[in-house]
Parts: structure tokens; sequence; C-alpha cells
């Protein structure tokens, strides 16, 4: 997960949600400022950001905020409480890793669940 990229995701999103930095900042429980670092790629946000901007903007498809695949207005799918958290967890534990193989199996897993989600 590079800093530049899901930093500019978040400001894509805000912006596009008509939210001031101060606005989202204190909906998802952080100080402006450190959305406005967040947002510079100056640090990447905690896991406990990423599952606050999740729960709080459930249009936002996480696989775009994570990855850059699909748009950001994808309606997602809600997952059970406190699955949200530990599957974000690993998939940046696995985007970190920065093993291919391991992004390829991750990928393809996504992409069946989401097929999977979709004949619901």
């Amino acid at each position: 997960m590079s800093k530049d990229f899901i930093g500019r995701r978040i400001k894509l999103y805000r912006l596009k949600a008509g939210y001031s930095q101060s606005e989202f900042a204190k909906k998802i429980g952080i100080s402006q400022g450190t959305l406005s670092d967040i947002e510079a790629s100056k640090t990447l946000p905690s896991i406990k950001t990423i599952v606050s901007i999740v729960k709080n903007f459930r249009e936002l498809n996480c696989d775009w905020l994570l990855t850059g695949k699909r748009g950001p207005s994808t309606a997602r799918y809600p997952l059970p409480s406190g699955q949200e958290e530990r599957i974000v967890r690993k998939v940046v534990q696995i985007l970190n890793s920065r093993n291919r193989d391991a992004i390829s199996r991750l990928n393809t897993t996504i992409n069946r669940l989401l097929k999977g989600l979709k004949k619901r």
C-alpha cells in the first residue's frame, strides 16, 4: 500500500463527497492535521483510521481505497461487525509484504468473494 496513492484516494473521495478536511477528520475520529498528513502522503493511515473510513462511509469501496481498483462510489457489501478490522489488517499485511504471489492470491480471493456476493 503506497502512502502516495492511498492519501490521494482518500482526498479524492472526501472532495467528491463534499467534506472539508476538518469535517471528514471529525467524522472518522482523527485530527485535521493527521488527515492533512495522510492526504499529503506524509504518513499512512492507521488500521483504525481505515476501518473508521469504511464504517462511516458505507458507499466507499474498501478495495478501491486500499488498491485503487474499482470506483470510489461502488456500493460495498456490509460485513459482520469486527470482521472488517481483521480483514483490513490482513490485507494491509499482505500489501506491505510486497510479495507478488501473495498479492495475486489476495486479488483472486477478493474477486471470487465479490462474484459470490453479486450472485446473492
